[in-house]
């Protein structure tokens, strides 16, 4: 008897506690279950911020998806086509190549995306925070400004560089979070030693 196949699409909270309890529940000769993720770990989106701030390391908000999921193929490319009526995913392979999955069963647990356009401007001068790469661009770009103030002599360029390049926002985010002005607060607390 042929295996079926469950494909689930996403590698977050939600894709990886699917792939967990099915891979509990049902019988591995009988059923194949294949996650696709564009990376191959899953993100502990709430601790984003700690890796930004530089309190927390990036290895402890990653947890790799082979080791959390056993018995589960793992897929690193990006789907970019389902096809409900004829039951395949659509996918870019390592080589470049759009290839087809044949699927029994899907799942579609893909979370929401980044869009900096939303807001005029945005995009310009915002950074996401979705990946462990975008925590380490923000962390960097911190760090630069807090170097740039503490050699600056001109008082004023100095507060430029504390204060006029950061605004704490959060829009439509899962993680329980401290509203805008506390984190403003907290943040203008610690920068003001370099006054």
């Amino acid at each position: 008897m042929k295996s079926s196949r469950i494909v689930i699409i996403g590698g977050g909270f939600a894709g990886v506690k699917c792939a967990k309890t099915l891979r509990k529940s049902l019988p591995r000769d009988k059923y194949e279950i294949v996650i696709f993720n564009r990376e191959n770990h899953m993100v502990f989106h709430p601790l984003l911020a700690e890796v930004a701030g530089a309190s927390v390391n990036p290895d402890a908000v990653a947890a790799p998806l082979r080791q959390m999921l056993p018995h589960v193929r793992c897929r690193t490319e990006a789907v970019q086509k389902i096809d409900l009526d004829h039951n395949y995913v659509e996918y870019e392979s390592h080589d470049g190549q759009m290839r087809q999955m044949a699927y029994d069963h899907v799942v579609i647990a893909c979370g929401g995306a980044v869009n900096l356009g939303m807001v005029p401007g945005m995009a310009d001068h915002a950074f996401p925070l979705k990946t462990i790469g975008d925590a380490m661009a923000l962390r960097a770009h911190v760090m630069q400004q807090l170097e740039k103030a503490e050699v600056c002599d001109d008082v004023a360029r100095k507060r430029w560089h504390l204060f006029a390049n950061f605004e704490i926002t959060q829009a439509a985010s899962s993680s329980p979070c401290q509203d805008d002005e506390m984190a403003r607060d907290e943040c203008l607390a610690t920068l003001a030693h370099c006054l």
